[in-house]
């Protein structure tokens, strides 16, 4: 679980929160003495992101094996060179789609935090 704290003034920050259940939290405290209460807070679904991310690892596990078959058995490795360039391909492709998860995931999570923070600032307004 990742957790981040952002200070917004002595009294009141944004907390967010990377769950288990492929979610993060975005939380608007303020402090109430010693205790901090929750005010605001909104939750994304991230598991399409988290879905490529763990693809991009499975991928990368098979080319650390293929990598140590490679240096057991050099011989049959050479023969099988078709399954090397087609895990080459697949990891090409993963990688874009990394990337453009990457920037679908900070376009999210900064709508997320501005959303947050425009809802604090209406209410304080208002």
């Amino acid at each position: 679980m990742i957790r981040q704290t952002v200070m917004l003034n002595d009294r009141e920050k944004i907390e967010i929160k990377e769950n288990r259940n492929h979610t993060i939290d975005f939380m608007l405290l303020r402090r109430k003495g010693f205790r901090w209460r929750v005010i605001d807070s909104i939750r994304l679904d991230v598991s399409d992101e988290t879905k490529v991310r763990d693809e991009a690892d499975a991928a990368l596990r098979e080319s650390q094996m293929m990598r140590q078959r490679m240096l057991d058995d050099p011989v049959s490795f050479i023969e099988k060179m078709h399954e090397v360039d087609e895990l080459s391909e697949r990891l090409e492709r993963l990688s874009e789609k990394m990337e453009q998860a990457t920037i679908r995931l900070r376009n999210r999570v900064e709508s997320a935090v501005a959303e947050l923070v425009f809802r604090h600032i209406e209410r304080m307004v208002m």
